[in-house]
């Protein structure tokens, strides 16, 4: 028998795409507009640094129509955006290739129709935690940056508080690591350092997801650069890639405040908002070079049917997949340190921390 195409879905009508664009461009605008009256009540004071960076990226003349923007910053509260898009200029509302786009956790963002609703017309990405990088939300994130689209990411993935930042000896705050590698790097260094055998099922999950992944950017024409870094790697043209830096968005809403005044903002808060320069071309250009694999040109061999699967036996893998680590963690530590030494410039050694007794006296 033979066997059946498998059916898509049909594409949607040009009436409903144009209703969904005209409803998304109102919501973005209104969200856009009401930040905007916000940051401009006198309700906070707001510090607004290299906002021409951003101006520039977005809408210069030498913009490359399929090169996208990506801005990263630091997460300090579940206002930080739209808050922050308060800054922008009215006119960048209405151009969805002027607003970002973001990922967005389902299970905090989407948990009923109306909200789901809400941010997926806000240009939200519904993202399942737990679910890995290739999944359909960066899917569409890389495809937004190949058609020349803004993506804003939060590098830690969620929100931390500037008081809970770690310190080294001499009193000094540090950013949050970035949650987008080490997690490979870890897992297998472990095991190649132990000498442990690797379990067969526990290879398997990882190792076929990897190689598939790896065989399937080759037969579409990509470079394969495996790491949780996607959105920014794996674009046709290198984004240009914008590092914030953000304070004070913790004093809008600080925990512990009670019913019902936790659920508005408090006023009097002092906002600061900064723009880096673009990472240069050349760093990230680097970072991609050293991280571009001699794929083997035929699968590898893996036997199902043996008794056991020793490290010894799946160097060649396993030297594989310590290289993806490797590259995973070197590529996010550019987004993170540039994002961090701006903190450090802007906000000083504590990243906006209040000094303490403690650490007044290092």
């Amino acid at each position: 028998m033979s066997a059946v195409p498998r059916q898509l879905p049909p594409p949607p009508s040009l009436l409903l795409s144009f209703m969904t664009a005209v409803l998304s461009k109102c919501t973005v605008t209104g969200v856009g507009l009401i930040c905007k009256a916000f940051l401009n009540s006198g309700l906070c004071t707001l510090q607004l640094n290299g906002l021409h960076h951003i101006v520039q990226a977005l809408e210069g003349a030498d913009r490359n129509p399929k090169q996208g923007i990506v801005t990263v910053c630091n997460h300090i509260s579940t206002l930080d955006d739209p808050v922050i898009w308060g800054v922008l200029p009215p006119r960048f509302y209405l151009n969805s290739r002027t607003t970002r786009w973001a990922l967005g956790a389902s299970e905090i963002m989407f948990t009923n129709p109306i909200f789901s609703a809400f941010f997926r017309l806000g240009q939200t990405l519904e993202t399942f935690r737990g679910k890995g990088i290739y999944q359909e939300a960066v899917n569409t994130a890389i495809q937004k940056i190949d058609d020349g689209h803004w993506v804003h990411l939060y590098g830690e993935g969620k929100v931390n508080r500037p008081k809970n930042y770690p310190r080294d000896s001499h009193g000094r705050a540090s950013l949050p690591r970035f949650k987008w590698g080490a997690s490979v790097l870890t897992f297998f260094g472990t095991i190649a350092h132990r000498g442990l055998s690797l379990h067969l099922s526990e290879f398997v999950a990882f190792a076929l997801l990897e190689i598939h992944h790896v065989f399937l950017s080759v037969a579409h024409g990509r470079h394969y650069y495996p790491y949780k870094g996607r959105i920014v790697m794996e674009a046709q043209v290198t984004p240009k890639v914008i590092p914030m830096w953000i304070s004070g968005f913790e004093q809008l809403m600080p925990e512990g405040r009670p019913f019902p005044s936790k659920y508005f903002p408090r006023p009097g808060a002092q906002l600061r908002i900064t723009f880096g320069e673009p990472i240069p071309p050349s760093v990230i250009l680097a970072a991609l070079d050293s991280s571009r694999l001699e794929l083997p040109t035929q699968p590898p061999h893996i036997y199902l049917d043996s008794p056991s699967l020793r490290i010894d036996c799946i160097d060649k893998f396993n030297s594989h997949l310590i290289t993806t680590a490797t590259v995973r963690a070197n590529v996010t530590s550019v987004l993170h340190d540039y994002v961090e030494a701006l903190g450090h410039q802007i906000s000083g050694n504590l990243l906006g921390e209040p000094p303490s007794s403690k650490s007044s006296s290092n």
